[in-house]
């Protein structure tokens, strides 16, 4: 009997773990010199949700509903330095939330 595949979402640990991912991440960006300015304004709790929501679609969750990504970051120059910084705090984000080196 076949079963269903897992989504990427369901691997992680569901939306809560996404949700998790994305507190300890954030968390660090809005902690960073550097990042932290490209979300001044900006409440550090929508932005984990928009994320969240916008991540676990992608992962095979719900609809993310939120505006387009393009559109999100159309007027924001970020360089490759800051880029690489950026995923420096994620791989970090997901090592300690547990995820596992695989996923």
């Amino acid at each position: 009997m076949n079963q269903p595949k897992q989504s990427l979402s369901d691997a992680f640990g569901g939306f809560p773990t996404i949700q998790k991912v994305h507190k300890t991440f954030y968390h660090k960006v809005y902690a960073d010199n550097w990042l932290k300015q490209f979300f001044a304004g900006f409440d550090q709790q929508i932005i984990e949700d928009k994320q969240t929501s916008f991540m676990g679609d992608k992962m095979g969750g719900p609809k993310y509903l939120g505006k387009p990504l393009k559109q999100v970051h159309e007027n924001m120059y970020i360089s490759r330095e800051l880029f690489e910084r950026r995923h420096t705090l994620l791989s970090e984000s997901l090592r300690e939330t547990g995820i596992k080196p695989e996923l």
